[in-house]
């Protein structure tokens, strides 16, 4: 019975019948030391490795003013800086730069920068058979 002594369930699956009667409030295996041990490396996950830096890029958002229907109105911009350390450099430079202007034209200052993962290439055939 995969149980541990504070009765938390660690196995596989769905919890097994009959269920302790009663169960500690220590958090269970994730947080709990005695429930983890007894638990061993069965509850606890595995760590997803964080992607490299050269792949993720960086870009700073901002809000700021436009008039694209001859309507003044605001919009929320996004600058691509580049990836890895060279893009995150640049993007917080781009933020603080941003922060000085955004009150100037009565605008929130709410520079910040953003990141997201670059999927691998795939090469993609076009040519037609």
């Amino acid at each position: 019975m995969p149980y541990t002594s504070h009765g938390h369930w660690y196995g596989p699956g769905t919890p097994t019948l009959p269920t302790p009667q009663y169960r500690a409030r220590c958090g269970g295996t994730r947080m709990c030391p005695v429930c983890s041990r007894e638990a061993g490396p069965i509850s606890r996950p595995k760590a997803e490795a964080p992607a490299p830096a050269a792949r993720i890029e960086y870009a700073c958002r901002f809000t700021a003013w436009t008039n694209t229907d001859g309507i003044e109105k605001q919009v929320v911009k996004y600058d691509f800086t580049g990836t890895g350390d060279p893009g995150l450099s640049e993007a917080r430079r781009m933020v603080a730069d941003t922060r000085v202007w955004q009150p100037r034209q009565n605008l929130p200052v709410d520079a910040v920068v953003v990141s997201r993962p670059v999927p691998e290439w795939t090469i993609v055939n076009d040519e037609e058979n």
